[in-house]
């Protein structure tokens, strides 16, 4: 079903790519006739980085609307999706730098540095990743008994199994990142962190291009299906980075990146007025940036990783050091010993299981032929297993 709503969403967007701008937005029109009145102002519902200096707590507490509960709720999911602490701030400071790259493009990017830091950063986005980490370790621990909804005698029991029907089947934990982490794994995950900023960036391109409000169904049916999509496309990549064995990617996952390169190509084609005032600058820094941040997430990654794996490991003591050197000493010479009486013994086991096979051989094949034979005549049954019991017999002697 996923992969299907993804395939779809894919030939819209490369319809969409040959059509002029007006004509993209009389179909969006043509199904939500909302959208035909709707202007640049109606998204830039509010006023964006006016004041900064002044602080105070309503203004403060003006600014925990329904768009902080978004941001708490979408960490919460990208948490749970990458379920890894370094990972998931990597992306929520990277944004926040985004943010500041591209604000001369999308005025709502404007914002006060206290709502970029606190209310943000630390607020929204670190409760909503410290809270999807704590739900990755509650599935971890708990049982996962798929009964049918058939066995269960009680309302109550059958109301909870299709409430659990929309839960995973399973849950387990990912390490991204550990000590002895390639090169080449380096890469893949800055590649990730990288392709993660470019898809939250077609969010806010493709609404104010399309001039469509954030609280639109529009605009949160794309942000679902992103999510359906993005879901299993991780979880394969997750994969093919830990995986050496496995040489190419999943189809969901190329999907995914076909479906933000050519959202890219449609915010490129279709948006070139807001482009044309790109401060060029910004965007080499930032590029510069983001490459040079995932790197440094995967190197602390790398370095929190070993910490944590010598805590596991403690040193062994002298003492301990000691007594083990010695058990091995004691422990070769009785090997050595027994290595002199197992090959004083070598023929008479091999000559031993040698006839154990012959007449274990024998004797299925006796059973093997009475039972086919069991449509003939009693003299021929007797004759017939006489036989077999003496060749039987013949192996045993010998």
């Amino acid at each position: 079903m996923v992969f299907g709503a993804s395939l779809l969403y894919f030939l819209c967007l490369v319809a969409v790519v040959f059509l002029r701008l007006d004509e993209a937005r009389s179909i969006l029109i043509w199904v939500y006739p909302e959208l035909k009145h709707m202007r640049h102002s109606d998204i830039l519902d509010k006023e964006y980085a006016v004041n900064c200096s002044q602080i105070s707590f309503a203004r403060v507490y003006s600014h925990m609307d329904i768009f902080a509960l978004a941001h708490f709720l979408g960490w919460l999911i990208k948490a749970t999706l990458l379920r890894h602490h370094i990972i998931a701030w990597t992306l929520s400071i990277n944004w926040e730098i985004t943010e500041v790259a591209f604000s001369h493009i999308l005025p709502n990017f404007n914002e006060c540095w206290w709502d970029s830091l606190i209310l943000d950063i630390l607020v929204c986005n670190g409760l909503g990743i410290q809270c999807g980490m704590w739900l990755c370790r509650w599935l971890e621990m708990r049982d996962y008994q798929w009964d049918s909804i058939r066995n269960i005698p009680s309302a109550r029991g059958k109301l909870k199994r299709a409430f659990l029907q929309f839960t995973p089947r399973s849950w387990t934990h990912t390490r991204w990142l550990h000590p002895d982490s390639s090169i080449l794994r380096s890469f893949l995950l800055s590649q990730l962190i990288l392709v993660w900023q470019l898809a939250e960036l077609n969010s806010f391109f493709l609404k104010h291009i399309f001039i469509v409000k954030p609280s639109h169904i529009l605009t949160q049916l794309r942000l679902l299906l992103i999510t359906c999509i993005s879901a299993p496309a991780i979880r394969q990549y997750y994969l093919y980075v830990i995986d050496p064995h496995i040489k190419r990617v999943g189809s969901q996952l190329w999907l995914f990146i076909a479906i933000i390169l050519t959202e890219l190509l449609v915010c490129l084609k279709l948006g070139s007025e807001i482009f044309e005032n790109t401060v060029f600058w910004n965007l080499i820094y930032w590029g510069i940036w983001m490459v040079f941040s995932s790197f440094l997430t995967v190197w602390i990654g790398r370095y929190l990783a070993n910490g944590h794996s010598s805590k596991r490991l403690p040193s062994l003591s002298s003492d301990n050091q000691e007594n083990i050197n010695q058990s091995s000493c004691i422990n070769s010479k009785e090997n050595s010993k027994n290595n002199n009486n197992n090959n004083n013994n070598l023929n008479n086991k091999s000559r031993q299981v040698t006839i154990s096979d012959d007449v274990i051989t024998f004797d299925r094949l006796s059973q093997t032929s009475t039972t086919h034979l069991s449509s003939f005549s009693p003299s021929v049954l007797s004759s017939s297993s006489s036989s077999m019991t003496n060749i039987s017999n013949h192996v045993k002697i010998e």
